[in-house]
């Protein structure tokens, strides 16, 4: 399977004066979880380089549950939980701060040939080192209800 669990500390650069971390900055570190994962399955990259390939980011849906602190560990988990025609991937994203859950992220990745940046498939080897694991379902988006109550107009 190809399922990584890792450690990850936010740069000082990414609080604000309340000492919490903004959405977007751990939505960049789902880029980090991901290049971990890959990098832990034997494909860093370098190796992407070697071989004339690489993955392009195609789509990211990603929930922020909880602001993380300042100094705060962060652990993640990451997997890849589909390989389709050997093009296209989907990489689960999983991000806590003491047990509990601050991100996650569903990842859809396109694999493309260097320099090109052309669709084309994987080679074995590389379907091979990311074993699908079907641990958790695709993030989605929560599901928002209208409010109710009296409307505001400007005069």
């Amino acid at each position: 399977m190809s399922i990584v669990d890792f450690e990850l500390l936010l740069s000082r650069n990414v609080f604000g004066p309340r000492e919490v971390s903004r959405a977007g900055d751990l939505w960049r570190l789902c880029q980090d979880a991901a290049l971990l994962g890959s990098s832990a399955r034997g494909w860093d990259p370098a190796r992407y380089r070697r071989e004339g390939v690489a993955f392009v980011l195609r789509r990211m849906t990603a929930v922020h549950l909880k602001q993380v602190a300042f100094g705060d560990p962060i652990t993640g988990t990451t997997w890849v939980s589909s390989f389709r025609r050997g093009m296209f991937s989907n990489r689960q994203i999983r991000m806590e701060v003491q047990g509990q859950r601050v991100t996650e992220a569903t990842q859809e990745w396109v694999h493309v040939s260097q320099p090109e940046l052309q669709i084309t498939r994987a080679p074995a080897s590389l379907i091979a080192d990311f074993a699908v694991a079907d641990l958790e379902p695709d993030v989605c988006f929560p599901v928002f209800l209208a409010a109710t109550g009296p409307e505001f107009e400007f005069g």
